[in-house]
């Protein structure tokens, strides 16, 4: 199997062979219950029994043969992405409308590298180059010069929706991740097939139980046939996220994703981002304007400014950050005063 296969195209090859070996299996399995089933004392009872039970016995070979194919997939998988960086972005430069009165450099020569396992916080003023970095790594805009890089392929000419199979993204707005007019479970399906062709639905009990289960903790687990409009801001942002994870994409870009929530809200989805984030080991990007988000959620934390990384913070030094310090680092840097220092840089 070529190695330049992205993770979704690695999963729905593992899907394949799996629905394929459980099918063996099966199969399997009822020629053996018939055999067990038969007369053994008679000649055509022996006679039919040892058939079945060699039947049985290919099959059964012919299902490990399938198990071994997709350990192979899964160990040949793992060694690409062994030692490799995640996400590598090497000298992007984007300038909006260059060469005429309108030009605008949105990004300049930036370089950064997240590793597997990261939960990197972006902060930084209006302007400073957020979104249009999560532009850039999303496909949104392709960059002006320099590559991005993700799970050891690059992806710099890739359009968004061939990067949507490895790239998840939750915006401010909590209508922008979700389809109004179908049901939760459909959205659900959906979500939990990105990157999928040729997708079968079967929203089946199993199914439906199963995203019982994950709807526990949003509440909303017995309402699973109301459409998605119905829900509040907050409800609806708390869906995406969790549908967003359902695909175990590689990155999860969180783009302001609690800036339109009301607090009780925005720490509620903070919460659950958490948990999500830890349950599923995800790597995690976000952009935030609350300093206090930035410092107590992840392991890194990027504070950019007119289109620059001015400063990336981890361990114990981002541990120990308060509001007071970090506001003060951006003016020793950028040396610029703020107008209102927390009024800017807060929700």
């Amino acid at each position: 199997m070529s190695k330049s296969l992205n993770k979704a195209q690695y999963e729905r090859e593992i899907e394949k062979l799996e629905a394929k070996a459980l099918k063996y299996e099966s199969k399997a399995d009822t020629l053996i219950d018939n055999a067990s089933h038969l007369d053994s004392t008679t000649d055509t009872g022996k006679e039919r029994s040892s058939m079945l039970n060699s039947q049985a016995l290919e099959i059964s070979k012919k299902a490990n043969d399938t198990r071994e194919k997709i350990k192979m997939l899964k160990r040949q998988y793992e060694e690409r992405m062994k030692g490799l960086p995640l996400l590598k972005i090497e000298h992007v430069t984007k300038v909006f409308a260059p060469g005429t009165v309108n030009e605008k450099v949105a990004l300049e020569d930036i370089n950064l590298t997240v590793n597997q396992g990261d939960v990197i916080c972006i902060i930084g003023s209006n302007g400073s180059g957020k979104s249009t970095l999560f532009n850039m790594i999303s496909g949104t805009f392709p960059v002006t010069s320099g590559t991005i890089t993700l799970a050891g392929l690059d992806i710099t000419k890739q359009p968004e929706y061939k990067r949507a199979y490895d790239i998840g993204r939750v915006f401010q707005d909590p209508t922008k991740g979700t389809s109004a007019n179908m049901s939760i479970e459909d959205n659900m399906m959906l979500a939990s097939k990105k990157g999928m062709r040729g997708v079968k639905f079967s929203l089946n009990k199993t199914t439906r139980e199963r995203f019982k289960r994950l709807l526990t903790p949003i509440h909303l687990e017995e309402r699973l046939k109301d459409n998605v409009g119905l829900l509040s801001g907050g409800q609806r942002q708390a869906l995406t996220l969790l549908m967003t994870t359902l695909s175990k994409p590689h990155l999860m870009l969180l783009d302001e994703h609690t800036a339109a929530l009301d607090p009780g809200n925005a720490q509620t989805v903070m919460d659950l981002t958490k948990e999500y984030i830890e349950r599923d080991s995800l790597t995690a990007m976000m952009v935030t304007h609350n300093m206090q988000f930035a410092i107590d959620y992840g392991n890194r934390l990027i504070m950019m400014d007119k289109g620059h990384i001015i400063l990336d913070i981890s361990g114990e030094e981002k541990k120990n950050l308060t509001v007071q310090t970090l506001v003060a680092r951006f003016k020793e840097i950028a040396k610029t005063e703020f107008t209102s220092d927390e009024g800017l840089l807060t929700e």
